[in-house]
């Protein structure tokens, strides 16, 4: 073989070795792993398919606080993107956009103007969320609702258990109305009501009800406190008992009782006293009370179907016929 071949042989081998390496290389980029090898602190992607059925958009759970300051969850659509997490988040700032979609519903946005965010996820599934340029709030009501925001919309994803906190790249114990925000923080309860105080050896429990607001427009989830362990009977007979905050409706006429409630391969049954019939001449109410009770029921169980009776009759309505359960809590609109 004459040595120019050889060399030649050499150089195209060395080409395809050059070209491979920068391949390589060029895919670890694009991935994170440098990131990861090298102790960057990027924004690690959230890997989670879009679980809705239109391209390019996934189903995203936001929390908002109401005009009277309850916090709601939300599903919507974003558009698919990397860094889906900090997108989510970006919703919650009060830019005009945002305020105006949001009012739309009557929500409010809980994070202030002018806040931006940098997010990290560990491997180990804990999100630290630097928050810049936040400036005083108004109230410690305020500031809670913004942290509960942040956490619950951000632990809605499944890479990501838990929160914790930085703000301008530090760490602090507390907001200036005296919020916590340091360590490391679980999906936080939503509008807990005022817990009474418990006889010793009593232990307590929360459960998850759920009322309209005035104009029922909204599912409001409601946080409250019981001594006994909670089933689906305890809770329909909490839910029937209505709201504490005057600013959240009762959907059950007065009087009505809780005759049973069961849940049996995925069908909730609900046996109510006659006064319930009187919701069908306010069909928005009634819809409103039908969703109440498939949301309280599918903290117990899964749920596919309700069945309602009046004093052990199959209850029929127009509601029943066209309503389907819910999947969201409420849905943007």
């Amino acid at each position: 073989m004459h040595t120019s071949t050889i060399k030649q042989g050499k150089t195209l081998r060395m080409i395809a070795l050059v070209t491979l390496i920068c391949l390589l290389v060029g895919a670890m980029c694009g991935c994170g792993v440098f990131d990861k090898w090298f102790g960057g602190k990027g924004e690690e992607p959230i890997l989670e398919e879009p679980v809705d059925s239109t391209v390019g958009f996934r189903r995203t759970v936001l929390y908002f606080q109401t005009d009277d300051g309850q916090m709601v969850p939300v599903m919507k659509l974003l558009p698919w993107e990397e860094g889906i997490g900090r997108a989510a988040l970006n919703q919650l700032i009060d830019t005009d956009t945002n305020r105006i979609s949001a009012a739309k519903m009557g929500l409010k946005n809980v994070v202030p103007q002018g806040v931006s965010f940098v997010l990290s996820i560990s491997d180990d599934a804990v999100a630290t969320v630097n928050i810049l340029g936040l400036t005083e709030l108004s109230s410690a009501e305020a500031e809670q609702n913004m942290i509960t925001g942040i956490i619950n919309t951000l632990t809605e994803f499944d890479s990501i258990s838990s929160v914790r906190f930085e703000f301008d790249g530090k760490q602090m114990k507390k907001l200036s109305n005296g919020t916590l925000v340091d360590g490391v923080f679980l999906v936080q309860a939503l509008n807990p009501e005022p817990m009474t105080v418990a006889n010793e050896g009593e232990d307590q429990y929360q459960m998850t009800l759920y009322f309209p607001n005035n104009s029922a427009s909204l599912h409001v989830p409601v946080t409250r406190t019981v001594t006994i362990e909670p089933t689906f009977m305890l809770a329909m007979q909490e839910l029937v008992s209505g709201p504490v905050d005057i600013t959240l409706r009762n959907c059950f006429p007065e009087g009505t009782q809780v005759l049973s409630a069961t849940l049996e391969d995925g069908v909730a049954t609900v046996n109510l006293s006659g006064e319930f019939a009187q919701l069908q001449s306010t069909p928005e109410l009634e819809l409103a009370a039908l969703e109440s009770i498939q949301l309280v029921a599918k903290q117990f169980a899964s749920v596919s179907a309700l069945q309602v009776q009046i004093e052990g009759t199959d209850y029929q309505s127009a509601s029943m016929e066209t309503m389907a359960v819910p999947v969201y809590v409420n849905e943007y609109r």
